[in-house]
């Protein structure tokens, strides 16, 4: 309650101070002299001579009215004319020149000194054809010793009569001009100051669109500068035309009070009131009138009329907002000065009727009431610093505390993903374990590239982990070396992928440890391990499966078996020609339900030859174009590798050209080097294959079958991919009822061709006798056209076919 009554003091002795000291300048040396020394003591080339009291005031016939102090306004008399006069009496003769100041009058005011008409200064010619709103100072007086003034007053406006404004007087002219000048000079200085603000202030609400009330502010500021400018005498000074400038200040004052309500209602309550833009739409219809009139009469008289009747509506609006203001501490400021300036309209208004004799105060009211709203926007200005300034201080603490928080958490995220880096480490060190450490065997060379996309760092030490895997490993079958190799993808990245590639290698050693003391063909071999791959994975129940190449290289007889789990298609190399190989794959391994036959290729390589394998991650690509859409690029990938003859290094960086990758990449090169003795050594070991197989077959004829079999089993075994072979022991063996070995060649060539019926039927007696029921067996036999639930009878049917 203290601070608003104290806000509202201030705003009251702020206009009270405007007030006091613009009338000071002009009345101070009246005040001084009425206070401490008497006008006839003083030395007019000194100080100035005040002549406010008894004079004579009479008709223009010569009939004396009576005495009055000036300035009065005198329409209350009931004249349009009248002759107001004073004799003056010098003692001595004054050694300086005087002159006489005046003050505003009614319009048509002549001036007789000693009955001599005077000019008022810079008054040539009758330049000026309205002058009544200007202080009348007159130059050069014909000083006697008695001396006689007469004012002769025409009233131009209505109720306007007389010396209205300004105290007559008269002193030395240099004084009396200085004052006048200084006067105006400290009324221009303030009023640009008010220019200032207001340029300021609408520039910053450009910049700023929620400072609305700023804007308007400071068009109100600029409006009012132009008002005080025009209606100031500095148009006379100036030399500009009168009407022009009565229209221009009717024009601004109009546009005033439209802008301040804007401002007020957006500043109070923070929206408009519905009237505001009615009002601003009739203030702009009478500045359109303003624009067209022909005389100060019409300006007065629409001023009158049309305007100040809208001033009663905007001040009912102007209060409506300050209601919705009082709460806040400057509603009350609001309210003094409101309340201030009314009063001194009143006052304005009483004095110009005549009913008191006071000088203006309304115009200085405006000021002090403009320089609250200043202060008080300059205030928000504050408030808004001080508050701004308590944001950050508590936003500093905010960030203090979250980067304490973020510090900790920083310190937690370090500490787990150090710890998650130690199990990226290990997983990988479990997985270099498995990698290939066999780069050439016999005539071939073996290259290979894994690139994880996950890559880590743990003890300043660079890794990558992921869910592709190469290994390569000797084997040993039927007696003779071969080479194992093993490329997998494992589903996922990071752990869930390595886990993957690490249990496929896991079980991959371990098949080759196990498979030492067993009896395998290249392609039994693969498929066993083939499928305890797919049956260990299978227990995740689908949440984890792998593709991968199973490859068995033969250094000897310059071929390669293979089978194609679900990776990409395998790439032969021949003649710098590339080519895909397989026409289809076998099941991903892990997948539920499998039930296929899986098909395993054999390919014979030549001399300078290569064949490539490798995960989906060499041409699945993310394209670098808008969208950045994943896509396969397997037909460009074919392409590269004849461009660089596959080479894995460049042929990673050629189609990184393509796209950026995002998964994990393995690639793995077999290439045959040429070996000159190796054609001559082909050719002999076809010819002494065919004299043997005469040979054994021979034995066979001679009834020693047993010794027959295992002639033709060491011929397999030497040739491991004629298939014709393959079908003749498994054909021998099952003769001499030895069935697991029977089995194992007669799967041979089911793997290699699962549609050769001869073989089918075969095997289906195979598993018959060691009562093994396949049900993809029986599909392929069904297809062939064969009544396979009565082939499996212990009947006579059976023993038939047999």
């Amino acid at each position: 309650m203290k601070s608003k009554l104290g806000i509202c003091i201030f705003s009251v002795l702020l206009s009270i101070g405007t007030n006091t000291f613009f009338h000071s300048l002009e009345y101070q040396e009246w005040i001084y002299s009425n206070i401490f020394s008497s006008n006839n003591q003083k030395d007019p080339c000194k100080s100035f001579i005040f002549l406010e009291q008894n004079w004579e005031v009479s008709e223009l016939s010569g009939t004396k009215i009576g005495n009055f102090s000036l300035p009065k306004n005198l329409s209350n008399l009931g004249h349009s004319s009248l002759l107001i006069s004073k004799s003056i009496h010098f003692s001595e003769l004054p050694d300086c020149e005087l002159s006489l100041l005046l003050g505003k009058t009614s319009e048509g005011t002549k001036l007789f000194w000693n009955g001599v008409l005077l000019s008022e200064r810079s008054e040539k010619e009758n330049k000026f054809e309205f002058s009544y709103d200007k202080k009348k100072v007159y130059n050069s007086l014909p000083i006697k010793n008695e001396n006689r003034i007469e004012i002769l007053v025409s009233e131009y406006f209505e109720n306007e009569l007389g010396v209205l404004e300004g105290i007559p007087s008269i002193g030395n002219s240099k004084y009396i001009l200085q004052k006048h000048y200084k006067f105006q000079i400290y009324y221009l200085i303030l009023i640009s100051t008010f220019l200032l603000l207001g340029m300021y202030l609408v520039f910053l609400s450009l910049q700023e669109r929620q400072l609305e009330s700023h804007f308007y502010f400071g068009i109100f500021l600029s409006l009012f500068f132009l008002f005080s400018l025009i209606s100031s005498e500095w148009k006379f000074e100036l030399d500009w035309d009168f009407l022009f400038c009565k229209k221009v200040e009717y024009i601004s004052l109009s546009l005033l009070f439209p802008f301040f309500t804007f401002f007020f209602s957006k500043f109070c309550r923070d929206r408009h009131h519905p009237f505001e833009f009615p009002l601003f739409l009739w203030a702009g219809f009478v500045s359109f009138l303003f624009i067209y009139s022909s005389n100060p009469l019409e300006l007065d008289k629409l001023n009158r009329t049309l305007l100040q009747p809208s001033w009663i509506v905007y001040l009912w609006v102007l209060f409506k907002c300050l209601k919705a203001r009082l709460p806040e501490q400057d509603g009350a400021g609001f309210l003094g000065s409101i309340c201030f300036l009314i009063i001194s309209i009143l006052l304005d208004i009483i004095s110009a009727r005549a009913w008191i004799v006071l000088p203006r105060s309304s115009e200085y009211s405006v000021l002090g009431f403009i320089l609250f709203c200043s202060f008080r926007i300059s205030g928000r200005f504050v408030e808004m610093k001080n508050r701004l300034k308590s944001w950050n201080e508590k936003l500093q603490e905010e960030v203090t505390l979250k980067t304490k928080e973020l510090t900790e958490s920083f310190t937690n995220v370090r500490s787990l993903k150090e710890k998650q880096d130690g199990d990226y480490f290990l997983m990988s060190v479990l997985q270099s374990c498995f990698q290939n450490k066999i780069r050439s065997v016999g005539d071939f060379k073996i290259e290979t590239l894994v690139s994880q996309f996950k890559k880590f760092e743990f003890n300043s030490k660079p890794g990558e982990i992921g869910g592709d895997i190469v290994c390569i490993e000797e084997i040993r079958i039927e007696g003779r070396k071969f080479l194992a190799i093993l490329n997998v993808d494992a589903m996922g990245k990071s752990l869930q992928g390595a886990t993957g590639a690490l249990l496929s290698s896991s079980m991959f050693k371990s098949h080759i440890d196990s498979s030492a003391s067993g009896f395998y063909t290249p392609e039994t071999w693969i498929v066993s391990l083939y499928r305890k791959i797919h049956g260990l994975f299978q227990g995740f129940d689908g949440n984890l499966y792998a593709t991968g190449v199973l490859a068995v290289l033969d250094p000897e007889n310059s071929c390669i078996f293979f089978l194609n789990a679900g990776h990409p298609i395998s790439i032969l190399l021949r003649n710098n020609i590339s080519g895909f190989i397989e026409t289809d794959t076998s099941y991903k391994m892990g997948i539920p339900s499998l039930k296929e036959i899986p098909k395993v290729y054999c390919i014979s390589l030549k001399e300078n030859d290569s064949i490539l394998f490798g995960s989906d991650g060499r041409e699945d690509l993310r394209s670098r174009t808008v969208g950045r859409e994943i896509h396969s690029f397997s037909e460009p990938f074919l392409l590269e590798v004849s461009n660089t003859n596959a080479d894995l290094v460049l042929l990673k960086n050629r189609m990184s050209e393509y796209g950026d990758y995002i998964d994990d990449l393995s690639l793995v090169r077999i290439f045959r080097r040429v070996n000159p003795q190796k054609k001559s050594m082909d050719l002999w070991k076809e010819t002494s294959k065919r004299k043997n197989l005469q040979k054994g077959i021979h034995i066979w004829k001679n009834g020693d079958k047993k010794i027959a079999c295992s002639f033709f089993s060491k011929l397999s075994a030497d040739d491991p991919k004629d298939k014709d072979l393959a079908y003749i022991t498994a054909w021998a063996y099952w003769k001499t009822g030895e069935w697991e070995k029977a089995k194992t060649y007669s799967e041979k060539l089911l793997y290699r061709d699962p549609k050769n019926h001869q073989n089918l039927v075969l095997l289906a007696k195979i598993y018959f006798q060691l009562g093994i029921k396949d049900v993809i067996l029986i599909g392929l036999l069904e297809d062939t056209g064969f009544d396979v639930q009565r082939m499996f009878r212990p009947t006579d049917y059976f023993k038939k076919v047999s």
